[in-house]
């Protein structure tokens, strides 16, 4: 950070989490009403992750096309879909997609990401079930080390607030292991638990291992059904 940037986020530092939380907020507004320009099927649980760079917080600065452009090539591989939309707050005129994944990358540097979550059918009783390993690892393997070089590509530094934010709607279960045994278990998510919001995750170095990072915004999930932190083994490919 300059030193305008660093007078700046002193000035501002008791509202910075405020305003990563507003754009956090205001973006799952967006998708829950249907309003983002990528959609995803609104019926299956998803997973979203927001990066909102203390830079854009506190500076109005764009990023070129081309800029953005080179960055995006590592939020593709980030989000698995066939091409990330570069975007403003601005309205767009072209036509809304459907997609199950998606990246989205602003002029000013923050990032969202957004995917389906894998689910199954368990037959009794009959619901969705998340296997959080599913989404866990891919986020922590890939797609946060993706955000990093899409932020370093762009030359916005650290610091960086990251959330993790799930929705889903109906009954849902969660996949866990049971305490000293390898068996599993489906765990259900409270029904008023609609929304698993993450507390915002200050990252002062983006250098730091992404497990490390990550398990802070991971652990609600896992709260929610009685777990203290996340159970998925990072270093060995699973649970």
């Amino acid at each position: 950070m300059d030193i305008h940037a660093i007078r700046t986020a002193f000035a501002f530092a008791d509202g910075l989490a405020d305003r990563a939380l507003a754009f956090r907020d205001r973006r799952l507004a967006l998708l829950d009403e249907g309003f983002a320009q990528v959609r995803v099927p609104p019926l299956r649980p998803r997973i979203v992750v927001h990066a909102a760079p203390v830079l854009a917080l506190t500076r109005r600065d764009t990023h070129t096309v081309e800029e953005l452009k080179a960055a995006a090539l590592y939020l593709q591989r980030a989000s698995r879909c066939a091409r990330p939309r570069l975007t403003t707050k601005a309205s767009s005129a072209q036509p809304v997609r459907t997609a199950n994944a998606y990246a989205q990358l602003f002029r000013d540097g923050s990032i969202e990401l957004v995917g389906l979550l894998s689910t199954g059918d368990v037959e009794q009783p009959p619901a969705p079930t998340i296997y959080p390993a599913q989404h866990e690892l891919p986020l922590v393997q890939h797609g946060i080390p993706m955000i990093a070089q899409a932020l370093a590509t762009l030359g916005v530094p650290a610091p960086v607030y990251l959330f993790v934010s799930l929705h889903r709607r109906g009954a849902t279960y969660v996949t866990v292991c049971r305490p000293r045994t390898r068996h599993a278990e489906n765990r259900p998510l409270p029904p008023h638990l609609t929304d698993l919001l993450s507390p915002p995750v200050y990252v002062e170095d983006l250098g730091v291992p992404a497990a490390q990072l990550m398990a802070p915004a991971l652990d609600p999930l896992w709260n929610a059904v009685g777990i203290d932190h996340t159970q998925t083994n990072f270093a060995g490919g699973g649970v």
